[in-house]
């Protein structure tokens, strides 16, 4: 979740840390992502570019993440497993954030 809140935007707060002096404890948060994740992450991040656009985001295919095995040849079964797992957790967290916010809009919106 900290990425997606203010993952774009860190080089940007951290530039007004440093001229402006300004102090933002959240950057201090920022969860570590361990090693052997980094690749589930970039995949993820690749994958997320393939979604079904529609009344709203859809959700990776499993067909999409199926032809990046394929691509990258990963052919072991267990570790097919874990990295499917890993991107359809990694995309319900995407997309329950994205409503969140679109939530959030349409709400501040309705009070105007």
């Amino acid at each position: 979740m900290w990425h997606l809140k203010y993952g774009q935007k860190r080089d940007w707060f951290e530039e007004i840390e440093e001229t402006e002096g300004k102090q933002f404890d959240f950057l201090d948060e920022k969860p570590e992502l361990y090693p052997d994740l980094y690749n589930d992450w970039k995949a993820f991040w690749m994958l997320s570019g393939s979604r079904q656009i529609g009344m709203g985001l859809g959700n990776i295919q499993i067909s999409e993440i199926y032809a990046y095995m394929k691509m990258l040849e990963i052919t072991d079964i267990s570790e097919r497993e874990l990295l499917l797992t890993r991107i359809q957790i990694l995309d319900r967290t995407y997309l329950n954030y994205q409503n969140d916010v679109r939530e959030k809009k349409k709400s501040s919106k309705r009070k105007k």
